[in-house]
């Protein structure tokens, strides 16, 4: 499940720096980066798992401009801030722990908005091991999100990312290659209604799955099938309630790679 689920993680951490702020902290708008919430549209203030405890601060626009992280059984912390230009689009955030390791990101953008370049450096408390690494993302005529070459320093590590789309702009393929030859291929079925119905999953150390999702007449996802090299099969049953959702809004630059993964969505 680890590897049939490492392209959304990853994703998530590359493509959506931002949009994952609003998808912790919860924080209300309507537009395409953020979790906008049916009943009320109140930024989280605390949150507390039982592990830390995370406190987030706001700007006077109400973006995200920094949170701290103390854990509960140590005297770990950590602590995170954000920087904006004039078109409110995060250009670096700088990012603090309390062994004295520190990094810092920071982000490009084109004209239109797209994400370009994100570039991100560590170094630990004496400044005598410093790692960075580069990810340069490119996208179709269409805006879709192509692909994302990853490269870091000083080890040279790298990998490509490449997305395809078919001619009604859905996600349908996408092929990964990385310097330690972990490389993949996903395939993305759907069916006349535009539901994903059905994923192929193959690594190159000889792990394949393929995922099967049955839905009812409304078009709701009742069923999920997973059936693993080895003949290994596993089944997941989806009952609904009558309430409200809270709906997840994703940008738009992701497309379908994440479609149908909320159960709740727009």
């Amino acid at each position: 499940m680890k590897k049939i689920f490492s392209l959304t993680l990853n994703l998530l951490k590359w493509v959506v720096t931002i949009s994952a702020i609003c998808l912790i902290t919860a924080c209300g708008s309507s537009d395409d980066s953020s979790v906008n919430n049916t009943n009320s549209s109140y930024r989280v203030k605390t949150i507390d798992d039982g592990n830390g405890v995370w406190n987030y601060n706001y700007d006077e626009d109400g973006k995200l401009s920094s949170w701290t992280w103390k854990s509960e059984s140590d005297s770990s912390t950590s602590a995170r801030y954000y920087d904006y230009n004039n078109l409110n689009q995060q250009v670096s955030s700088r990012w603090y722990y309390s062994s004295g390791d520190a990094s810092t990101y920071t982000y490009t953008y084109d004209n239109t908005g797209n994400l370009i370049q994100q570039n991100y450096q560590r170094s630990n408390s004496s400044a005598t091991n410093k790692s960075s690494e580069t990810s340069i993302y490119s996208y179709n005529a269409l805006n879709q999100l192509a692909s994302i070459s990853w490269v870091r320093t000083p080890s040279s590590n790298y990998s490509t990312h490449t997305f395809v789309y078919d001619t009604q702009g859905k996600f349908t393929a996408y092929y990964g290659e990385r310097s330690n030859n972990e490389n993949s291929t996903d395939l993305f079925t759907y069916d006349s209604n535009g539901n994903y119905y059905q994923g192929i999953f193959i690594r190159s150390d000889g792990y394949a799955s393929t995922i099967n999702y049955t839905f009812d007449t409304s078009g709701k996802r009742i069923k999920r099938t997973q059936k693993d090299t080895g003949g290994k099969t596993y089944t997941r049953n989806y009952k609904y309630e009558a309430k409200p959702c809270t709906y997840f809004h994703i940008p738009k630059t992701l497309g379908y790679l994440l479609h149908n993964n909320f159960l709740c969505r727009k």
